[in-house]
Parts: structure tokens; C-alpha cells; sequence
């Protein structure tokens, strides 16, 4: 169960970006082709509406995740949660990035996934 809610937050900054480049490329549309009484200023801006709102929804998913890593006492396991979910790393680079074997490295993963079953 935690580790689904861990595995989420990819998926979640995938979409992240694909809404803000779109609220990006709206946003160009209504500057240069839109007035203020153009028929279409409503619908786009509706649609900009709609997507800074999934924005806000995802940065509150992400700060319940950091939240979640934050409880962990141990700052080695906090490190192992951030690089894998927060930063999306591969093992091997997790594994380098705290100078740990990769044997190690699950067992420091596995000790703080089952740390974080109690606050999920």
C-alpha cells in the first residue's frame, strides 16, 4: 500500500508537466489571438482554470509524499525514499548515490517502507 502511494508521485510529475505546458500554450493563444470579448476567452480560460486546479491537486499530492518520507527518523532511509520516489532515480544510481551495495540499499528501502505502513 505505501509503496503504491510511493510509486504514484512518477505518474503525478509526468502530469504535472504535460498540464503546465499546456496552461503554457493556452495562456500564448489568449495573449496573441484573444480579446476580451472573443467568444473563445471563455472556454480557454475555463480550460486554464481546469488544469491550474489538477496542478494545485498534484503539488498537494507531492507535499503529502514528502511529508510522509519526512517522518521517517532514520536520514538514511529518508535519503533511500527521496532519491527513489521523490527524484525518480534508478536503483544502481540510488545505490551510488549513498555509497551502498545494492543488497543494502533494499534492505534500507524494505525497513523504511514497513516504517511507513503505520502513518498510511
Amino acid at each position: 500500500m505505501v509503496k503504491d502511494f510511493l510509486k504514484k508521485y512518477d505518474k503525478l510529475m509526468k502530469e504535472l508537466k504535460q498540464m503546465d505546458q499546456a496552461v503554457s500554450e493556452l495562456k500564448k493563444v489568449r495573449i496573441i489571438d484573444l480579446t476580451d470579448d472573443s467568444p473563445l476567452r471563455p472556454s480557454i480560460v475555463s480550460i486554464i482554470d481546469r488544469y491550474n486546479k489538477k496542478i494545485e491537486d498534484i503539488i498537494t499530492e507531492r507535499t503529502r509524499l514528502e511529508d510522509l518520507i519526512d517522518m521517517l527518523d532514520d536520514p538514511l532511509e529518508r535519503a533511500v525514499m527521496r532519491y527513489k520516489y521523490i527524484e525518480c532515480m534508478k536503483w544502481e544510481d540510488v545505490c551510488r548515490k549513498i555509497c551502498y551495495e545494492w543488497s543494502q540499499t533494499h534492505r534500507i528501502h524494505r525497513k523504511a517502507l514497513t516504517h511507513l505502513e503505520k502513518y498510511v
